[in-house]
């Protein structure tokens, strides 16, 4: 499958010594074999889930980085829109702006 490069847990820019945005230096072989059978995964196969769970324990017991705040994304329309859907994962807004109607036009 296509490489999320927003997803620390299966991005190569985590998963290379001091490359890349990796500025922990975190390397891990096996975090690294197991992000690629994550992203080579099709969704719905039972290897998608696996692998990416399997990721998030070994990056979240190896700790390379520790969050320290969460970004609130918010959001206002105006009361009559309709298709407007707030994605924690999309870096904008307007990821679906083709669908945005409003008033007589979200029917």
């Amino acid at each position: 499958g296509p490489e999320d490069q927003n997803n620390p847990y299966t991005s190569k820019l985590y998963t290379y010594g001091w490359g890349g945005q990796n500025e922990s230096g975190y390397s891990n072989t096996e975090y690294d074999a197991v992000c690629n059978a994550a992203v080579q995964a099709l969704p719905g196969q039972p290897a998608y889930q696996e692998n990416h769970l399997k990721s998030q324990e070994i990056f979240a017991t190896d700790l390379p980085v520790v969050p320290l705040y969460l970004r609130l994304k918010l959001a206002a329309t105006r009361p009559d829109m309709c298709n407007f859907i707030m994605d924690p994962t999309a870096n904008s807004e307007m990821w679906n702006i083709e669908n945005f109607a409003f008033g007589p036009l979200c029917g």
